[in-house]
């Protein structure tokens, strides 16, 4: 039997087995002596027919077609032993040939990852600049400033900002709408009908204004007639930004305690955002220096698992695919598409993480896993096995302790580290191990 592999570029084993005849005819033999036991043969009891008697009845190459299959999975096996291959998943025929007699096998390889240089990884922290924050601070006290406003009366013509209390009756194609003691804020950007702000500003307490507008934006053809009796104008009365607005919004004294409360809790926002951004950018560089290779199969497998995780959610909210994508205006194809773009990257974010985490020698020890599983024990509402859990938690930590590692790659810290455990000191013991071996020899 000769076995010749080419391993393919979708990481898949093509391997070609020239069968021996002799072993092949055992097989057919074995093969015809299996369907003369379950096919009556003229002149033979069952199970009785020569291989003659079978080849005459059934053709030759039905018999072969039941050795090959028998004969397939065995050398299969012997293969893979041989080999010492470590599939992915199972392995397809792809030729059955009588002759010359031979298999060609595909098998589906485990996922193939090198990250290259990996450790040159660099990226330019995000400083947080004072200014930003400072204006941030302006802004958000500006916001509590606006919350903490009154609306009180005045007695002059509306305008921008203020708020009407109107009487509002609205005709439209003969349909009408009437709204009494409706509160009609004054934005200069945001309008029930475009145009309807410009004619109410100006107006005042008592007076009525009737008036025609284009129709609303979906029905720019049609007319709108428009009645308003404008009952009453208010205006926001604004407190001050002092130590008084300070102490009736939380427990702080004066206004710095809360700008700089303010300003803490910006900071740690800005801070989180500038490391997400810095932990992106460091995963989009180790991926794009690392050669990733995967069979088909293993992209196949996670898009029907996505695929059916989606089905079950959207069923628990009472839709079916076909409806989502119809509320999506998509077809399934460009579904399917989209869907297989998004896990193949997913895929490639987690090889490339499962190797750096590997090469990294990251553990999560077993205290490790109990002490996050008190900390999620709501995940347990979930229905998982206690070994699940524990998997699930173990994965999360490994995680999330190859990003703490990737950040100080990216960051350079890495390299500061370990320049400061090789001391003077250190390299004096190594010098000293050196001379003692010299000696020995």
């Amino acid at each position: 039997m000769k076995v010749t592999t080419e391993e393919l570029d979708t990481r898949e084993l093509l391997i070609k087995v020239e069968l021996d005849k002799e072993r092949l005819e055992k097989a057919m033999q074995k093969a015809a002596k299996r369907i003369s036991r379950k096919m009556v043969i003229p002149g033979f009891r069952k199970g009785k027919a020569p291989y003659s008697a079978v080849v005459r009845y059934v053709g030759k190459k039905l018999i072969f077609e039941e050795a090959a299959d028998e004969l397939s999975r065995q050398i299969l096996r012997e293969i893979v032993q041989d080999l010492d291959i470590h599939p992915l998943g199972p392995a397809s025929i792809e030729k059955v040939q009588e002759d010359p007699p031979m298999l060609v096998y595909k098998i589906p390889l485990q996922p193939l990852v090198d990250l290259g240089d990996y450790r040159s990884i660099r990226i330019e922290p995000e400083e947080i600049g004072e200014d930003e924050l400072d204006g941030e601070v302006e802004a958000i006290l500006r916001k509590i400033q606006m919350e903490q406003g009154v609306w009180k009366s005045v007695e002059r013509p509306a305008q921008y900002d203020d708020l009407l209390v109107v009487d509002l009756q609205l005709n439209l194609k003969g349909k009408k709408f009437h709204q009494k003691g409706k509160n009609l804020y004054l934005d200069r950007d945001l309008e029930l009908i475009p145009g309807l702000h410009d004619e109410l500003v100006g107006l005042s307490a008592g007076e009525k204004k009737e008036f025609t507008l284009q129709g609303p934006p979906n029905d720019p053809s049609s007319k709108v007639d428009v009645s308003v009796v404008v009952h009453e104008v208010k205006e926001l009365e604004l407190p001050s930004i002092d130590d008084e607005l300070a102490q009736s919004v939380g427990d702080y004294e004066s206004l710095d305690e809360l700008k700089q409360a303010i300003r803490e809790r910006l900071r740690a926002e800005l801070e989180e955002k500038a490391n997400e951004r810095f932990l992106k950018k460091a995963l989009d560089a180790l991926i794009a220096g690392a050669t990733i290779k995967f069979p088909p199969i293993l992209l196949k497998e996670r898009v029907e698992e996505e695929l059916e995780r989606i089905e079950k959610n959207l069923k628990r909210r009472g839709l079916s695919l076909e409806r989502y994508l119809e509320l999506k205006d998509i077809t399934y194809d460009e579904f399917r598409k989209e869907l297989e773009a998004n896990v193949k990257d997913e895929l490639k974010l987690a090889l490339v993480l499962r190797e750096f985490i590997r090469q990294e020698g990251i553990e999560a020890s077993p205290e490790e896993v109990e002490q996050a599983i008190k900390k999620l024990r709501e995940e347990e509402k979930e229905g998982l096995s206690p070994e699940e859990l524990k998997k699930r938690i173990r994965e999360a930590l490994l995680i999330s302790k190859a990003f703490d590692r990737l950040r100080s790659i990216a960051k350079g810290e890495l390299e500061d580290k370990e320049a400061e455990t090789s001391t003077p000191e250190n390299e004096g013991d190594e010098a000293e191990e050196k001379q003692r071996a010299g000696g020995e020899e």
